[in-house]
């Protein structure tokens, strides 16, 4: 099995014993937190949480109980998992994955890339479909109440977009400026019109 360094420590980089020549791809520690010599960044400054692991290049697990894995990832809060690259899980109890991602809300998983930062703590799933740091966009949002939003149409049934049965039809917005109308197709799409004077007649 290829070899190197390990460090084990428990609160700064200079408390941290050395270990030569232990199995790279080790995966716990009997120490406080455990990391590989690529783990931490290039000025070494960093604190490693108490019972921390990480693993990777350039991974950073500052939160206690966390877990750092990839490429530039970032676990710093508590009991949180930060995979893939340059994701960040800062809130406690969170997991960000794939690329990019930020999950900064308490209890929160974050998935796909680059999503939108939920910095008013509104959801608890995010799938991110952005295309980079400074252009972010989320696919899906689920909430704390289990409602849903979708930045695409919705299809049942089948495993896939070509087999599906069903699509569901948004319904247009209303308010009470609109109470006795009725939803009808206009211009391909669903809206809320008023009926012509039916003179008394029943429909």
């Amino acid at each position: 099995t290829f070899t190197y360094y390990l460090y084990l420590g428990h609160w700064s980089v200079s408390d941290f014993m050395i270990l030569n020549y232990v199995p790279f791809n080790i995966l716990d520690g009997n120490g406080s937190g455990v990391r590989t010599i690529y783990s931490a960044e290039e000025n070494d400054t960093y604190t490693l949480g108490v019972g921390s692991f990480t693993q990777g290049s350039s991974t950073q697990a500052s939160g206690s109980y966390s877990h750092a894995e990839g490429h530039a990832t970032r676990a710093l809060g508590d009991s949180c998992h930060a995979e893939g690259c340059d994701t960040q899980a800062s809130g406690n109890y969170s997991h960000a994955e794939g690329c990019g991602t930020i999950a900064s809300s308490e209890n929160q998983h974050v998935q796909g890339k680059y999503n939108v930062e939920d910095t008013e703590k509104r959801y608890l799933y995010i799938a991110g479909n952005g295309e980079a740091g400074n252009a972010r966009s989320n696919a899906h949002t689920l909430d704390w109440n289990g409602n849903a939003w979708f930045q695409g149409i919705i299809k049942l049934g089948g495993t896939g977009d070509t087999d599906a049965t069903k699509e569901v039809v948004a319904t247009p917005s209303v308010t009470t400026d609109d109470n006795g109308k009725f939803l009808r197709v206009v211009d391909g799409a669903w809206a809320a019109v008023a009926l012509p004077n039916a003179e008394e007649a029943s429909f």
